[in-house]
Order: structure tokens, then sequence, then C-alpha cells
């Protein structure tokens, strides 16, 4: 649905919610360990995009930005410089792709890795 809202040709407006929406998504909690393993860095740093590699590189783009927004968003986790760079790449390449978001996605490109690496809110420029 992510992918599916940021190809649609909406306007800018309609960044700050794709982006919220994106943000709510990386709060889901984790599955039990004894069910899961960990492989959102792996993901998140374009590991595993061989696994989807009938994708679109915008939406293995999207998947590994969320990943790494999950993985920085945990609460009780130090953020990895990795994850919070990530994060930022992310958003950079998104932000040229898309006709109408480019400054709302530009700007959270520069300003999301901060908030991260300070566990602080990400900050959506237009709210």
């Amino acid at each position: 649905m992510l992918t599916e809202e940021f190809q649609s040709e909406k306007d800018a407006h309609a960044a700050a919610h794709w982006l919220l929406c994106l943000q709510y998504a990386a709060t889901a909690p984790t599955p039990p360990a004894q069910e899961w393993t960990d492989e959102r860095m792996q993901i998140a740093l374009g590991a595993h995009d061989g696994r989807y590699a009938e994708l679109h590189e915008i939406e293995r783009c999207v998947n590994r930005l969320l990943h790494a927004l999950w993985h920085v968003s945990e609460p009780h986790a130090e953020p990895d410089p990795d994850m919070c760079k990530a994060v930022g790449e992310e958003l950079a390449y998104l932000s040229p792709r898309h006709p109408s978001w480019h400054a709302v996605l530009g700007q959270a490109a520069r300003n999301w890795p901060a908030a991260a690496r300070k566990k602080r809110p990400f900050p959506i420029s237009g709210q």
C-alpha cells in the first residue's frame, strides 16, 4: 500500500500523509523472537533485494526505508548509525522520483537521520 500511494499522482499535501503512514507502519511490534529472525538491518541495507527482484526499484526502496525506520523506531534500542544513514539515503532516492513530493521528501531526507540518531520524532514539513 505504501508503494501504491507513493506512485499515485497526488499533491504535495499527500506527501505528509504518506510520511505519517510510513512512520505508523514502522512502529509495529516485532514478532516474538522464537518465531522470527530479525533481518530488518539486512533488508534495510539491501542485502535481500534479490528476494524482491521482480519489484520495481521504487518498491524495493520503500521496503528498505520501511525496514530502516522499523529498526530505528525500536523504543528501547540505541539507534544504529547505518540505519539512520539508510533512512536519509532512501528518502533522498525517492525525493526526485515523485512529481509533486520532491520538497517534502527532500526535507525528510535531510532531517530524519538526525532525528533518528537523537531518538526524536520525525519532523514532517507542512504539518
